[in-house]
């Protein structure tokens, strides 16, 4: 009697490990975080990411002068602490106006983040509605919506944001938020194209699967239809897009600052450093290294995060 109550204990408590083992079963997005929290380089890219976004928020807090401040008893173009001849007051050197440049580095990392944020908020907007309209409608409404995108795909979008920066740069325009609002235009005019073609192809996929047949059999009405099943099931491909699309972003607004056509003078940034300290590049290296390696390493802690978001978005990924 014992064992036969021993054999039912075990087969009950394996039908309930069974039962829990099974559970309720996850979903895409599910998987994928859960995938996304294995992968080390997209782990420590997002912590990287972060961190710098809180160095951005809390720049005014952590920052010891302010970046555009030019201390009357400072010495300009001190090198840093661990250089011989550094002033105490400033661990990392002033630049050549007697600024500090931890200061403008500290500062330099709004400007870089809202350069590739914000034009990448604005395109995937731009994107989603042209690319669902287009792909979702078909016809002429496509074939219009599609050779607009390729008119603007046509025109080369480096030189477009020089053309602009250089028209616009001394004008009301071009001086809003430190010329940011003229970057954050010129980088959305061009680059919504892309996103616009990778969502119209998504849709195009969808919008022929079973279940939207089914929704519109049933007379659910289109805008629920596309917001409900459309959009949800083309997002995967263009949470890719978008993290790949801020480091190219950041390194835009680092080469026009760096040719004198991006933020205005007053405005730190991290490319205007590198720009500021290149003429005296064989005497101090450090001013254009340290910008230029801030740079590089958002850029990398990006490309980490958009590569693990592309491996956990992978429908064929085996665990």
């Amino acid at each position: 009697m014992a064992v036969v109550e021993n054999v039912g204990m075990r087969d009950s408590g394996g039908a309930t490990l069974a039962g829990e083992v099974r559970g309720k079963p996850r979903g895409l997005w599910s998987d994928a975080w859960r995938r996304l929290r294995r992968n080390r380089a997209a782990t420590a890219g997002v912590i990287y990411i972060a961190l710098i976004c809180l160095l951005a928020i809390a720049a005014p807090l952590i920052a010891p002068y302010n970046p555009n401040y030019a201390s009357a008893t400072a010495q300009p173009n001190t090198p840093p602490i661990w250089s011989a001849g550094h002033d105490p007051r400033y661990l990392l050197g002033t630049d050549e106006l007697a600024r500090d440049e931890l200061s403008r580095l500290i500062f330099g990392a709004r400007v870089s983040m809202a350069v590739g944020i914000v034009p990448i908020v604005i395109i995937t907007a731009v994107g989603l509605l042209v690319g669902v309209t287009a792909g979702w409608s078909g016809g002429w409404v496509d074939t219009v919506l599609m050779r607009l995108v390729d008119a603007v795909y046509a025109f080369p979008a480096f030189l477009f944001f020089i053309v602009l920066a250089t028209v616009l740069r001394d004008t009301g325009f071009g001086r809003l938020l430190g010329g940011l609002v003229m970057l954050f235009t010129a980088f959305a005019i061009v680059g919504w194209t892309d996103m616009s073609r990778l969502v119209r192809s998504q849709v195009l996929t969808v919008k022929t699967r079973d279940y939207i047949e089914a929704a519109q059999a049933m007379g659910a009405p289109t805008s629920r239809i596309i917001l409900k099943h459309v959009l949800p099931n083309s997002l995967a491909p263009v949470i890719v897009a978008i993290a790949f699309g801020v480091p190219s972003y950041i390194l835009a607004e680092a080469s026009l600052s760096f040719l004198g056509l991006g933020v205005q003078a007053t405005v730190p940034s991290w490319g205007s450093m590198v720009f500021d300290g290149f003429p005296a590049i064989l005497g101090q290296p450090e001013f254009v290294i340290m910008p230029s390696l801030l740079i590089a390493f958002i850029m990398l802690a990006f490309t980490f995060l958009g590569d693990g978001v592309r491996d956990a978005l992978d429908p064929q990924a085996i665990e």
